[in-house]
């Protein structure tokens, strides 16, 4: 599943991208599972990159709620329910470059355990900003 969102800003038109995967087997919490979906993750955006701000891919672990039949009968679902219980790894692009990965347990970040924030310094006013 899959979905394009565009807004209007001061610079131009922002387009973002989520694309949703289910990930089906046993042992989600396992490196091999960790190790599947990175590189299906960097493969994908190697052969089909996406020149966009913001490209969302969001990987859930198919369950009997969370599922190919469920999500075709309900589009909500993925928001309503699956974000909050079966979201198990996002990676999120800027621009063909990997900002993030991030992994989830019952709706919540588990990984990693600390938030990183990085500024663009172009507006700094202070004097050893690189412009």
């Amino acid at each position: 599943m899959s979905w394009t969102d565009s807004a209007k800003t001061s610079s131009g038109f922002r387009i973002a991208k989520f694309d949703y995967f289910l990930v089906k087997g046993d042992g989600f919490d396992s490196g091999e599972i960790r190790i599947g979906i990175d590189r299906f993750a960097r493969d994908l955006a190697q052969k089909e990159p996406c020149h966009c701000a913001q490209w969302d891919m969001l990987f859930f672990k198919e369950t009997g709620k969370t599922n190919e039949a469920e999500l075709k009968k309900d589009k909500d679902l993925i928001d309503t329910y699956s974000t909050k219980h079966d979201l198990i790894w996002m990676y999120d692009w800027s621009y063909d470059h990997l900002i993030s990965t991030l992994q989830y347990s019952d709706g919540l970040i588990i990984n990693p355990k600390s938030s990183i924030y990085i500024q663009n310094m172009d507006h700094s006013t202070h004097p050893k900003a690189v412009h």
